[in-house]
């Protein structure tokens, strides 16, 4: 399953419900609401991130045959996704953005790749809200979505797959 906007603020919205039986206060002292995104983000995201990686590689000398694979699969965890110290929209953003590019990328069983990690072309930023019914899904749920899917790979990963010799060419998150 690839990364939809929609079904993660469902996830969320159910998650908030759930806690404190719907009544999610702001709690200064102890925000919650703020963990409970976080823990539903880090699921989401660990669940429904796909990535998948271009891959190059050869027999080595003299046969030189190229590998019939040409593309992989991963998956990502993240060791950390705590949102509760934020205390604006700009703190809120910069804690997701850390949370998520310290994710650890694991490539496909067969493949002997180095754990991947993801790179930002530009910072999240959340917008402010226009109005208190759909700032959630406006302003945080969406734009980490689509920020999400313009991550790269910092550099290609050396690695082999069987006897063949290679590295990772393009990864595309969905």
């Amino acid at each position: 399953m690839a990364i939809n906007a929609g079904d993660l603020d469902g996830r969320i919205n159910d998650a908030l419900k759930t806690y404190n039986e719907g009544s999610y206060k702001n709690e200064k002292d102890s925000p919650k609401h703020l963990k409970v995104i976080g823990d539903e983000m880090k699921k989401y995201f660990e669940e429904n991130t796909e990535i998948t990686y271009g891959w190059a590689a050869v027999l080595p000398p003299p046969a030189s045959t190229p590998d019939p694979v040409v593309q992989f699969g991963s998956s990502v965890m993240f060791p950390v996704f705590d949102l509760t110290a934020a205390g604006d929209l700009a703190s809120l953003a910069l804690l997701v953005q850390t949370s998520v590019l310290g994710g650890i990328i694991s490539h496909a069983e067969g493949f002997a790749v180095p754990p991947g990690t993801f790179l930002m072309k530009s910072p999240l930023v959340f917008p402010p809200a226009a109005d208190a019914a759909s700032a959630l899904f406006s302003c945080i749920v969406s734009p980490t979505c689509a920020w999400v899917l313009t991550l790269a790979n910092p550099a290609p990963l050396p690695g082999t797959h069987g006897t063949f010799t290679g590295a990772t060419v393009v990864m595309a998150v969905m």
